[in-house]
């Protein structure tokens, strides 16, 4: 109960955080959101690509790609603030 409540407060802290980084620097915030969210997505892909169906039990999974998370990193920036615009 008590850990609930603290992750609440902790989830309702970042929520405002970012609305505040929104409302005061809002290509920025957008920037870094685009960012994070597509490295997120590559390294989940990398990382569990047997659960989207994407390589068979035999099959070699590859490794973590540092390059290709950080170019999805960068292009995350360039699509949000495209879409912002």
């Amino acid at each position: 109960s008590r850990s609930l409540l603290s992750s609440c407060n902790a989830s309702l802290t970042i929520a405002h955080a970012y609305q505040y980084a929104y409302h005061t620097y809002p290509m920025y915030t957008l920037a870094v959101t685009g960012r994070t969210l597509n490295a997120l997505g590559d390294i989940s892909l990398l990382r569990f690509p047997k659960i989207l169906w994407l390589v068979k039990d035999h099959e070699l999974r590859p490794g973590w790609d540092a390059a290709r998370t950080l170019r999805f990193f960068c292009l995350g920036s360039g699509m949000s603030k495209s879409c912002a615009t």
